[in-house]
């Protein structure tokens, strides 16, 4: 027979873990989401400072990119990647996407002033 002290001991135990776990639980539910609207914010931010890069005149469309300031879109291992169009063609690689000649991003028509992401996996 167990004693009053043993259940009650055991009992708390129980409880004080599932509370431990429970509030463990809520915190990294709460961080992963702040980390995922924080990147998507900072993939935001990227793009739309790509966008103030581009200038449309009556001459043409010109893009007034400097590789040096934003290296992640260079050559690197962990390298980022952007593919501009104008219509239906491309009008603009960075320097990363030079590696996947017969690659292209997504091109998704949207509105003006509003976002996608996708997860792009590759094959």
């Amino acid at each position: 027979m167990r004693s009053l002290t043993t259940n009650l001991v055991n009992t708390m135990t129980y409880v004080v873990s599932g509370m431990l776990i429970l509030v463990f639980l809520a915190i990294d539910i709460s961080i992963d989401n702040w980390v995922d609207v924080e990147f998507d914010s900072a993939l935001t931010d990227k793009s739309n400072y790509l966008k103030t890069l581009v200038k449309v005149t009556p001459e043409g469309t010109e893009f007034d990119f400097a590789g040096e300031f934003m290296p992640e879109f260079g050559t690197s291992t962990k390298a980022s990647f952007f593919q501009l169009w104008q219509g239906s063609s491309v009008f603009e690689r960075s320097e990363s996407l030079r590696n996947f000649e017969g690659v292209d991003l997504l091109k998704k028509d949207m509105p003006i002033n509003s976002a996608f992401f996708a997860d792009v996996v590759p094959s």
